[in-house]
């Protein structure tokens, strides 16, 4: 059965970072397809998301995903 949970509030409030780290753990817990969308398109959440990333490797999240290097961790 498919969930959709929403993370809204105040901007800097913490949203993207929580929504990362609940998807982590309904993954972990749950060993589920997790499905991220950011629609921020002012600050865009590839730096949160890839922080070990270069900024100039950062305008496309297929790029991002393409990398050979992205390993699986959860810190949480």
């Amino acid at each position: 059965m498919s969930k959709l949970i929403a993370v809204w509030g105040a901007p800097q409030a913490g949203k993207t970072t929580f929504a990362v780290k609940l998807a982590a753990a309904v993954y972990a817990r749950y060993s589920s397809t997790v499905l991220v969308l950011s629609c921020d398109d002012v600050t865009p959440a590839l730096p949160v998301l890839f922080p070990n990333s270069k900024a100039d490797e950062l305008y496309s999240v297929g790029e991002a995903l393409s990398q050979t290097d992205i390993t699986q961790q959860i810190n949480y």
